[in-house]
């Protein structure tokens, strides 16, 4: 085994199979051409002029380092076969990105007519919702009392019914196509516009015991759909008859239950 200048052991006796430095009395390698060599063949290209070439001898021809060997110091280039290592290149610049221009958000308009509500875009608040429309306005009354002398008439003195000691009266505004006079029941769904229900109850009222429907003079009319105790006008002592049509005028006084008398007024 022979040992290069480089401190590489080689079996090669003349130049190290390593680095391809001399070894010991080899002989040396015959100077380069100065012309340049052809890269497809390796070899110098006769009669043209040396470039790239230090003075001290032959350069790499893949990175241009001066050759101290068979093997470029700096590549590895390899001059016995005319290849090596190549080499490497300088990484790619990465691109630059432009910033990314901010899209403004869409204008959201307040829901309208919630006063409460603020627009997320102007600061304004929302204009305020119109008030709902009033009802309109009625010609007509009905006052409600509790009648002690139509109690008189029509209670016996076998029949146990107290007369209330103490019912003020009520004002009830006539609106709508009709209105239904009776008692509220929550388990047959009744709701009466004229409830009778309210205390002191008259237990003498049926749930749908009569009905005033508005007339297109703007008078009333008064239906009895078939009451249990029947429904009067008047002081009178004779029901009116059932499901029929009966005129109203102002202080019309229709007499219903045990006690309870409604009075019909024209206010206007």
């Amino acid at each position: 085994m022979a040992i290069c200048p480089a401190g590489h052991t080689s079996t090669a006796t003349d130049y190290c199979d390593v680095c391809g430095a001399r070894i010991g009395g080899a002989p040396a390698v015959p100077p380069a051409s100065s012309a340049p060599v052809t890269p497809s063949l390796g070899t110098p290209a006769p009669g043209l002029p040396t470039t790239g070439t230090p003075a001290g001898g032959e350069a790499c021809p893949d990175c241009g380092a001066p050759r101290t060997g068979r093997f470029c110091e700096d590549c590895g280039y390899d001059y016995a076969v005319g290849g090596g290592r190549p080499t490497p290149r300088p990484p790619a610049a990465a691109p630059v990105s432009s910033p990314a221009v901010p899209v403004p958000p869409t204008p959201q308009a307040a829901a309208p007519g919630n006063p409460d509500e603020e627009d997320p875009v102007t600061r304004d608040w929302a204009p305020a919702k119109a008030p709902p429309p009033e009802p309109p306005a009625t010609d007509w009354a009905a006052i409600v009392i509790a009648d002690r002398e139509y109690y008189d008439r029509v209670v016996t003195e076998d029949e146990d019914f107290t007369f209330p000691p103490y019912c003020p009266s009520r004002r009830i505004p006539l609106t709508g196509e009709q209105l239904l006079i009776g008692r509220r029941s929550a388990s047959r769904g009744i709701t009466p516009e004229i409830d009778l229900s309210e205390p002191p109850a008259d237990p003498g009222v049926s749930h749908t015991h009569a009905v005033l429907l508005a007339k297109p003079d703007g008078t009333w009319t008064l239906v009895d759909p078939g009451s249990t105790n029947g429904t009067t006008i008047n002081e009178g002592d004779t029901p009116i008859p059932v499901n029929v049509e009966v005129p109203l005028r102002d202080g019309d006084r229709v007499h219903v239950g045990v006690w309870t008398t409604i009075t019909l007024r024209r206010l206007r």
